[in-house]
């Protein structure tokens, strides 16, 4: 079979699993968009809508951002140019990451077929993944990881036929650093990648002077796409990470057991990984070698998220060890069901019977009512918002994305994520968020509590008024799947024009 026949096979098989998850969940899940894209999507489809707007870099249309991946967004501003409603939007960018993922698929198959395994156990390895609504979630989710996996698979092909032909010429080593600095531009993490495939590159075969040109040449061409982008933001903003960066690393773990622990794990694995990459490195084939490079880079995308633990239950963060995972579990069924031994088979069968199992608890999780019900509240909330305010209503909200988007409304976000670095570092951090509010005139506060809440009266520096209020049982993950409540308010401010100062503050009966 030719290499494009079987690009399009693998990308067929991917597009139908994928296709199956989807409309299952669009069938059974009533909330289906808040469920399938997490809130974080939502600041990158609003900040795509108002640049095309003409509003900018901004998420709220008042404070500039930089709080994204640019790669993602510039493909998202192209589609919110065409599609100008938000449920354009999102079903074009559901429908771009199923493809871009499909695509990443075909990718991983045309390297996986170099090592002679059957590619049918690759495709039993795909099927687990994007058949199960939490792992497949890494991939389909509003956010840059569609792109990243498609950038990530293309550039392991890339880098496996570099080692098979090992060229002698620096343009083929500058045009691989040019294309992973586009990998770094698709999720920044990315740029770890490019330390280990520099390591790489210096631990290969070959004389030192032969090995330093080729990492020179890769590394000029990283840099050459890489940088402007961090000049740019250092011009732009005053550092070279994007705000969203900056909070994650604000977040990093203080604790001296906890980091002391997690680095001697990390230390071993890839002490261990990176010594046996030198040793063996003469008697591997290009696969493996760039196998080893993607799971030294995995470890460490892994170690780091770890060190932010308020974020580190992002499952999309982990999309490179996923990656890797397939393809390792790709040739591990190509090996037992490659055998008449009856245990080997039977093995595979357990394995195949726990991933079917791991798909039922997904669906499970992602249908059961009492486990999405912070859905619905959100739903109920939002809808509240766009059918009682009037429609230049300025919003102040956490965790935003979503009743942004949906409401229509301009909304400040408090978390810091999407807004400017003035805020986090001069007004968040300081507890000073009341007189940022202050300072933009929020109309209304929008503000949830993982718990049964009162009216938050005492919490504000300002008269509030609760116009809005949603109480929902939930019980999930977080809750150790223990019955809990949700709360969501829609507070007025006093400086909305409809609310009149020394009104009653108390809940509406």
């Amino acid at each position: 079979m030719n290499r494009k026949s079987q690009f399009a096979l693998d990308f067929l098989f991917a597009l139908l699993v994928l296709c199956a998850t989807v409309i299952l969940l669009r069938v059974g899940q009533p909330y289906f968009w808040l469920s399938i894209f997490p809130d974080d999507a939502y600041y990158y489809l609003r900040i795509a809508q108002n640049i095309v707007a003409g509003l900018g870099s901004s998420f709220d249309g008042i404070n500039q951002t930089n709080g994204y991946h640019p790669l993602w967004m510039m493909i998202l501003t192209a589609l919110a140019a065409v599609f100008r409603s938000p449920e354009g939007l999102v079903r074009a960018t559901l429908v771009f990451q199923v493809l871009a993922t499909s695509a990443g698929f075909a990718f991983l198959g045309l390297s996986f077929s170099e090592t002679g395994k059957s590619r049918k156990a690759l495709w039993i390895a795909g099927a687990l993944v994007f058949l199960n609504p939490i792992s497949a979630s890494i991939f389909i989710n509003g956010l840059e990881s569609a792109i990243y996996f498609l950038a990530l698979s293309f550039g392991f092909r890339l880098w496996m036929n570099l080692q098979k032909k090992t060229p002698g010429s620096s343009f083929s080593w500058l045009g691989a650093g040019l294309f992973f600095g586009m990998v770094f531009l698709s999720r920044l993490d990315g740029g770890i990648l490019a330390v280990w495939l520099l390591i790489a590159i210096l631990i290969s075969e070959g004389g030192f002077s032969a090995r330093l040109k080729k990492a020179l040449a890769f590394g000029i061409g990283f840099v050459l796409l890489a940088a402007p982008y961090l000049i740019y933001n250092f011009l732009e903003y005053g550092h070279p990470l994007p705000i969203s960066g900056r909070v994650k690393a604000y977040y990093m773990s203080h604790n001296i057991y906890y980091l002391l622990g997690l680095t001697l794990l990390f230390a071993f694995a890839i002490g261990a990984v990176l010594l046996f990459h030198f040793l063996a490195r003469k008697r591997l084939s290009g696969f493996s070698k760039t196998l080893l490079s993607y799971l030294e880079f995995s470890l460490s995308t892994v170690f780091y998220y770890l060190l932010t633990p308020v974020y580190a239950f992002g499952v999309w963060y982990y999309l490179p060890m996923v990656l890797v995972l397939i393809l390792i579990s790709g040739w591990i069924f190509s090996a037992l069901l490659g055998t008449r031994h009856f245990l080997a088979k039977a093995l595979a069968g357990a394995l195949v019977m726990l991933g079917a199992l791991g798909i039922f608890g997904g669906f499970f999780y992602y249908l059961n009512p009492s486990m999405n019900s912070t859905f619905q509240a959100q739903a109920e909330v939002t809808d509240w918002i766009k059918k009682n305010t009037p429609e230049d209503a300025l919003l102040s909200a956490w965790s935003s994305g979503g009743v942004a988007y949906f409401s229509g409304r301009q909304t400040v976000n408090l978390d810091g994520l999407v807004n400017s670095a003035d805020y986090f570092f001069n007004y968040r951090v300081k507890g000073r968020r009341e007189e940022f509010m202050k300072k933009v005139g929020a109309d209304y506060v929008v503000v949830y509590y993982e718990y049964d809440s009162p009216t938050p009266n005492d919490k504000f520096g300002f008269k509030i008024k609760n116009v809005f209020e949603s109480k929902i049982n939930h019980r999930s993950l977080a809750t150790h799947f223990k019955p809990s409540t949700v709360t969501y308010f829609v507070l007025q401010t006093e400086f909305c024009k409809h609310f009149p100062v020394g009104a009653d503050t108390s809940p509406p009966k």
